[in-house]
């Protein structure tokens, strides 16, 4: 019998060729990051790539894939056993544990758990095995009646149901898979998945090698004659910890993780995909990273590939593996959102990849205090998951909450907490008053940048309203214009009000929240509604950002309007922040004022009782209790940001949106399989859209027809002010 006639794929590719590809992988992938794994890793990954297709040679299986290349199956592949499954398969996967010699791994001092982990990690490898149990009189018939001939043939001399029933510790949910159990197989698994993935997809390589950021920034600084500056020079020695970094804006946090990162595999995350892009840009702007090895990675990184990386002479088979090698983790500098990295936090079966490539990997978290708290509770607990496979985080932020730190002395992981890095620089003084006082915002934008932030869109949009009718040239941002428009608006803010290269101008932005962590500006003066102090303060950090404020009269002024307390921002910690503020008024605000501020409205024994803390801790023992790999992958990710939004299209482009899909169809119809055109199209359609919460039927109203599958929302839609609430479009401008 010839191995080479059990097929893995229906190109003919034998298990064998499969597997030999993807143990070449592997090892390849070893002269890269074997120091991270131990022996024993490295031998039950390997044992683990050598089993994870032998249950493809079960007869239906290679009959399936011998009639879809045209050809006759050999007649020993025996369809008798199969026919009680009425054309339903039992995954390969599960059929794959049957060949795992349990008795001869116990002999080599495998312990139980071992076993289990390599076991569960080869039944799983592509899905759930819970209807082993329902199925468990089908499958021992076909271990039986099918695989063991098969075995002997392929000649192997192991092949029972034992390993599926007694080791598989996802076959029935009702039994617990300790955590340290999960963790061990998550390793497993995701690295199997990595090495299958790029072996499935013909890539030569399943990681790319990394290059040392900091060398890269040293050069730079050298070149530029710049000196490292406090935070950058202290992680020079500081590369194998664990990092928990404070500093002030400008004091070149972004510099110091790089520093810190230096030659490992490293994801950078930040909440907003604004400052993303322009993170991402800077490091290759910078020479901070080698170009062709730093990729982008959230909801629009493919639109952002297609615009910015292409060469148009590039094949369009490159584009698109170039895609799929991003989402598989291959490159080793990936700036991306915490919800491409962090879903394994849920455990769900399909997230391993992401845990196990954060083993020999560090992670970045920048701006943690811009998440809600049940959101920061998932990253905080994925965390904690990364220490326990023994990969590195670093958390860096201007103003951190204290009760941070204490979940990591809770949870006995090991970080280093640096000094606080304060710039000496004065950049506000603050006054608090009760409403926008219109009259003198106009005055002061005759020579001054203003920025002026909302809670709410509604409110930014009524405030865009009435200054109007005082004769000023205004421009709006908030997130309900199309993705089109809202591009065009960032880029013109940030062309009016660069952090970097401070030009005197005057004119007036109205905003929302959208531009606190996310816009690298500078504005002169700020008006904004007061907020909880963690937004509040990212809010200061858009004026005078990088400038010593040299005036005695106050550049921000905080309105205590409480628009949004209760909906947008916690009630409580809304009230604490306003409360501790007071002290600080008609002053300078020095950078270590704003961290004491931080540690008065975020100390643990006053906001214990709030509903901002209950959320964060109830999320962490919801986290705490879920059952490790059950959770199905689509739910995880529609809960892992808990938010409620639908992508719309307003009826002011329903018409443009309409000529886009049916260029799509026509090109489908010709069954043009060009990935660019198509893939391009369907990026200028999503151009067309904005999110809108379906719930709120009150402001929005949606039509029956939907074009591409994004409904058509019937509220009146102004270039200059974006979508109008649906009872104010009779008065809209």
């Amino acid at each position: 019998m010839n191995k080479k006639d059990y097929w893995a794929k229906d190109n003919g590719e034998s298990i064998e060729e499969h597997t030999n590809r993807l143990i070449k992988l592997f090892e390849a992938f070893l002269e890269l990051y074997g120091e991270h794994f131990s022996e024993k890793e490295k031998s039950m990954i390997r044992k683990a790539i050598c089993y994870h297709d032998l249950g493809k040679m079960n007869s239906h299986f290679q009959r399936y894939l011998y009639k879809r290349a045209g050809k006759e199956p050999p007649k020993y592949f025996n369809s008798q056993p199969y026919k009680e499954l009425k054309g339903e398969d039992i995954p390969h996967g599960i059929l794959s544990g049957a060949f795992i010699n349990t008795k001869a791994l116990e002999e080599k001092g495998y312990t139980e758990d071992d076993i289990k982990a390599l076991v569960t990690a080869v039944c799983n490898h592509h899905s759930r095995s819970l209807e082993c149990k329902e199925n468990s009189k089908t499958i021992i018939n076909i271990i039986n009646q099918d695989l063991k001939e098969q075995a002997q043939r392929y000649g192997l001399d192991c092949c029972n149901s034992k390993p599926i029933f007694q080791y598989n510790c996802l076959k029935n949910e009702y039994i617990p898979f300790p955590d340290a159990l999960w963790i061990q197989f998550a390793l497993i698994k995701g690295i199997l998945n990595k090495m299958d993935y790029a072996a499935s997809a013909y890539y030569d390589t399943a990681e790319y090698p990394p290059i040392d950021a900091k060398i890269k920034v040293i050069k730079r600084f050298e070149k530029e004659r710049f000196v490292l500056k406090g935070c950058q020079s202290y992680l020079l020695d500081k590369q194998d910890k664990n990092i928990i970094m404070t500093a002030s804006t400008g004091m070149g946090k972004t510099e110091a993780a790089l520093i810190w990162a230096g030659k490992d595999k490293t994801f950078y995350t930040l909440p907003y995909k604004v400052s993303i892009n322009a993170i991402y840009q800077r490091i290759r702007n910078q020479n901070y990273y080698d170009s062709d090895k730093a990729v982008l990675l959230h909801s629009e990184a493919l639109k952002e590939l297609l615009e910015y990386e292409t060469d148009p002479e590039n094949d369009i088979y490159e584009i698109k593996k170039k895609y799929e090698k991003i989402r598989n983790f291959s490159y080793p500098f990936t700036v991306c959102t915490v919800d491409q990295l962090f879903l394994f936090s849920l455990r769900p079966l399909g997230s391993e990849l992401m845990a196990a490539t954060l083993s020999y990997s560090k992670v970045i978290i920048d701006e943690i205090q811009a998440y809600d708290p049940k959101l920061l509770a998932k990253i905080l607990f994925g965390l904690d998951i990364v220490n326990r496979l023994k990969g590195k985080f670093m958390i860096m932020t201007a103003t951190l909450p204290p009760f941070i730190k204490d979940f990591f002395v809770k949870k006995n992981i090991d970080c280093h907490i640096t000094p606080t890095f304060f710039t000496d620089m004065i950049r506000h003084i603050f006054c608090v008053e009760k409403d926008f006082n219109y009259e003198f915002i106009k005055q002061k934008a005759k020579d001054n940048k203003i920025l002026i932030i909302c809670n709410t869109v509604s409110k930014s949009q009524q405030v865009f309203k009435d200054l109007k009718q005082y004769g000023l040239t205004l421009n709006l941002l908030h997130s309900r214009f199309i993705l089109r428009d809202r591009k065009q608006k960032e880029e013109e803010i940030l062309k009016f009000a660069p952090s970097i290269n401070y030009v005197a101008n005057n004119g007036v932005w109205i905003t929302t929240q959208l531009v606190e962590a996310s816009l690298d500006i500078d504005f002169d003066m700020l008006f904004t509604e007061m907020s909880t102090a963690d937004s509040l303060l990212q809010r200061m950090g858009r004026c005078h950002r990088n400038r010593d404020y040299t005036h005695h009269v106050s550049n921000v002024y905080i309105y205590d309007t409480r628009n949004g307390v209760g909906s947008v921002y916690d009630e409580d910690i809304y009230q604490r922040s306003l409360d501790f503020l007071g002290a600080y008024a008609d002053k300078p605000f020095l950078e270590e004022d704003k961290q004491k501020y931080i540690n008065q409205v975020y100390d643990i024994n006053g906001i214990k009782e709030t509903k901002y803390y209950k959320n964060f801790d109830k999320e962490r023992e919801k986290l705490e209790d879920l059952k490790n790999g059950f959770l199905d992958k689509k739910l995880a990710q529609k809960a892992f940001r808990e938010i409620e939004s639908v992508a719309v299209i307003p009826f002011k482009f329903a018409d443009e949106a309409r000529v886009l899909e049916q260029e799509i169809s026509d090109l489908v119809k010709k069954d043009e399989r060009d990935f660019l055109k198509i893939s391009k199209l369907k990026e200028n359609l999503r151009d067309l859209t904005l999110s809108i919460n379906p719930y709120s039927t009150k402001r929005y109203k949606l039509s029956r027809e939907k074009i591409l599958d994004y409904p058509i929302c019937l509220n009146q839609y102004c270039e200059d002010i974006g979508l109008i609430d649906y009872d104010q479009t009779d008065n809209a401008l």
